[in-house]
């Protein structure tokens, strides 16, 4: 039995990488993006309950979106100097949107499920 989905909203995974950053510098991948939050993988510990700023630049359009961590967990470990590892975590956010921008976000985030097939290849 899958686990019950508490999203207001469903989510788009992107077909090519789709860059951004949480907080001030820490860059992160989208794995799945929709108007009220996105799913990230980076390599700063981020805490749950942490606000930030999470910046993507979507159809040409850089775009700052305040968010809330809703959790962070280690997804992986990659071995780097001997005796070190570096850490790739998964994080949830939840977006604290004004309901004007969600729905802009919403209408640009239904491109990519479009029948067009190019429309829905093409975050850029």
């Amino acid at each position: 039995m899958q686990g019950l989905d508490r999203r207001r909203c469903g989510r788009v995974q992107p077909a090519k990488k789709l860059p951004a950053f949480v907080g001030d510098s820490a860059s992160a991948q989208i794995l799945n993006l929709g108007p009220t939050g996105a799913m990230v993988e980076h390599t700063t510990r981020l805490s749950p309950g942490y606000t930030c700023t999470f910046t993507l630049h979507l159809h040409a359009v850089d775009l700052r979106i305040r968010a809330r961590v809703a959790w962070s967990q280690v997804y992986s470990t990659t071995p780097t100097l001997p005796g070190e590892q570096e850490l790739r975590f998964r994080s949830g956010l939840s977006f604290l949107l004004p309901e004007a921008a969600e729905a802009h976000l919403r209408r640009c985030l239904a491109t990519w499920t479009s029948p067009n097939p190019q429309s829905a290849r093409d975050f850029s």
